[in-house]
């Protein structure tokens, strides 16, 4: 992998056959001494035979190596301040870059690489090398050379990769009393699991939020807990909420009305914060925040639609109930 910067644009160069033999090398030569070993004690009794099989197995080892070399193909992608382009081998993608919310890593398959994507500000999520993976640290050097380039300030997106080892340093040694440390079991009537990953709200008003990403045994929940009430959550798309309360969705932040109807429930606004969100346990920035509360109370539970924007550009909307 390259990377080439300067203050007009960042050129990353991959070479697929390079990432992946480089590893498959690595695996190999772990075997190198056993097998030399093994012909050692046998060449007195198969001197000629054995050799030879050694010879032929390195040599169409080789061959199956230069093979898979030549199928990886390459990517190449090319970020401007106004467009970002990406060519992988024969398609072709691009996108303005006033278009991207936040790049993110995903482990998506059950190897140790990781792979790049990008967020839209309509919430889309690409990914950018089609399925090819890089190792963690390299993966993580393409998040981080883009975001600054581009400066996007950073965030954890639902599903993030975290790199071990590059937890933030003031986050180390932040104490925070009140948030259950990451591992152990989050325990209310409406919900107990195990908590897998969480996040803080510092309102300007001094009130601080949190959302915990919960495992109750069979799914992934998202449970965000404030002074009105612990909720369990699931993402809206934005699009279809802002069609179903009839509007545009690219209406701005500050445009939002006071209360709206959606799926014969009234929502009215009960909180309009701004303040900082940032992960307790890894190395991403605090961001700003801000997020309107709309509440639509009944006898048995209450529902809540929470729309936060997240550093002036990225609009997320969810939607909470509680028993």
């Amino acid at each position: 992998m390259k990377i080439i910067k300067d203050n007009q644009q960042v050129i990353i160069k991959i070479n697929w056959g390079q990432e992946y033999l480089k590893k498959i090398a690595l695996q190999t030569l772990l075997v190198f001494p056993s097998v030399f070993i093994i012909q050692l004690f046998f060449s007195g009794i198969f001197p000629f035979t054995f050799s030879a099989w050694i010879i032929i197995s390195s040599i169409l080892f080789a061959i199956a190596l230069y093979i898979q070399y030549l199928n990886y193909g390459s990517s190449n992608l090319i970020c401007t301040g106004e467009e970002l382009w990406i060519y992988n081998e024969e398609s072709r993608y691009s996108i303005p870059t006033s278009r991207i919310a936040q790049f993110y890593l995903k482990h998506t398959s059950s190897s140790s690489g990781i792979n790049v994507f990008l967020k839209t500000i309509e919430d889309s999520e690409i990914d950018c090398f089609r399925g090819n993976h890089l190792h963690p640290k390299k993966a993580l050097e393409i998040e981080n050379t883009l975001e600054k380039f581009l400066g996007i300030e950073d965030y954890y997106v639902e599903g993030e990769y975290q790199v071990a080892g590059h937890q933030k340093k003031e986050l180390q040694e932040r104490q925070l009393a009140d948030i259950q440390p990451k591992g152990d079991i989050f325990s209310t009537p409406l919900i107990e699991g195990l908590i897998e990953n969480e996040f803080q709200f510092e309102w300007n008003d001094g009130e601080i939020d949190h959302v915990y990403w919960v495992h109750d045994g069979k799914q992934l929940n998202t449970v965000y807990q404030s002074n009105l009430d612990t909720h369990i959550e699931e993402k809206l798309n934005k699009v279809l909420f802002f069609n179903k309360i009839d509007m545009d969705h690219n209406t701005r932040f500050d445009q939002l009305p006071y209360s709206f109807t959606l799926e014969g429930d009234h929502y009215r606004l009960e909180q309009d914060k701004s303040g900082l969100f940032f992960n307790k346990h890894a190395e991403k920035n605090k961001v700003h925040a801000d997020q309107k509360m709309y509440l639509s109370p009944s006898e048995h539970h209450s529902k809540t639609i929470r729309i936060c924007l997240f550093s002036k550009i990225n609009l997320e909307i969810s939607k909470g109930i509680s028993y």
